[in-house]
């Protein structure tokens, strides 16, 4: 019998183990990907590197608006999971690499920008903002994004760092022009008070740091780097989507606003990879390794390399319209597994 599990692959939030051993899962995850990943069925770019994923990701993202603008949509939310340890919010502050996570969304504009004239969604002349939860991780961003020194700022997680891919893109790219980093709150979030007036001091300040006139003129693209259940990043969020969803493509990257807002209701998971492991209740040693996919067009897909597989191979496929935005269950995953590791086994 096989459950499914995201460990070892994901720690514990706040884990206090030394470095050697803290890091040893997130290895462990990157070998999984690398040694198995099958690119005639899952696609050419593996994920264990910002600009891999955003590759990757932008694949999807293209799609999906190729599909809009044939359906005379304008306008359009589009969800973004890499479901890896330093890219979620939620792993807690000794896991979490906020850099890399604007890294991602930095490389995801840069290959946006670059594509953008075979769009017909998107304007030749436009641009990208990536938006961060506050003025702090944006000055941060975009000093350690640019190359410029700060102090007493170390990136302690490289598990994304580019492993010699090449690039796809055109040197006559100007990363400076491809994109500008704001926040929802700019340097004001300690001054939100508990009141009654609360939302019109979040609304202020998103408008005048997010989205100010001179820049959103020129924006066609949002990209919002892991929104989490702070209120101010919950009501920023909100915001933009009410003002700039009919007017511009808005990508959520990695969101944690659990429960969903209403204005999220209709938005779509383009792209999200999900590595996990199938553990034994006997306690076996070899433990199938699985990745679930979307790509769209394509539907949810289960991939698994168990023991005799040349790596990972599709076993099922879950319509996307039948699941939420985060996928199938785990429950689902799990009876997936098991039945094909029953036909194959007989187990």
């Amino acid at each position: 019998n096989q459950k499914v599990t995201t460990k070892p692959l994901f720690l514990e939030k706040d884990d206090e183990r030394d470095e050697g051993n803290y890091r040893s899962d997130i290895d462990e995850m990157r070998k999984m990907l690398e040694t198995s990943w099958n690119g005639d069925t899952m696609g050419t770019f593996i994920p264990t590197s910002a600009s891999a994923a955003a590759s990757a990701a932008a694949e999807s993202i293209f799609s999906a608006l190729s599909a809009s603008s044939d359906a005379g949509e304008e306008g359009r939310v589009l969800m973004v999971d890499i479901s890896l340890p330093s890219y979620d919010p939620l792993s807690g502050p000794n896991v979490y690499d906020d850099i890399g996570a604007v890294e991602f969304c930095s490389e995801l504009a840069k290959r946006i920008n670059h594509q953008r004239s075979s769009c017909d969604v998107l304007r030749k002349e436009g641009r990208c903002a990536i938006i961060v939860k506050d003025g702090t991780l944006a000055s941060r961003s975009n000093k350690l994004l640019t190359n410029e020194p700060e102090e007493d700022i170390i990136v302690e997680f490289d598990d994304f760092a580019d492993l010699g891919m090449p690039s796809e893109m055109d040197e006559s790219v100007q990363d400076e022009n491809a994109y500008r980093i704001g926040s929802f709150t700019g340097d004001g979030a300690d001054t939100i008070s508990n009141g009654p007036r609360m939302m019109q001091e979040i609304a202020a300040l998103v408008a005048a740091n997010a989205m100010p006139a001179a820049e959103a003129k020129h924006e066609d693209v949002i990209i919002i780097s892991c929104p989490t259940m702070n209120q101010a990043e919950l009501v920023g969020v909100r915001l933009l989507v009410s003002q700039y969803s009919r007017s511009k493509t808005i990508v959520i990257v990695n969101n944690r606003l659990d429960p969903l807002p209403t204005e999220l209701i209709t938005s779509e998971t383009v792209y999200s990879v999900l590595p996990l492991i199938a553990r034994s209740v006997k306690g076996d040693s070899d433990n199938p390794k699985i990745v679930l996919l979307r790509r769209y067009p394509k539907n949810w897909e289960i991939h698994l390399d168990s023991k005799g597989d040349a790596g990972f191979q599709l076993v099922s496929t879950i319509p996307a319209e039948t699941v939420g935005l985060r996928g199938p269950s785990m429950e689902l995953i799990g009876e997936r597994v098991k039945s094909y590791m029953q036909t194959k086994f007989g187990a």
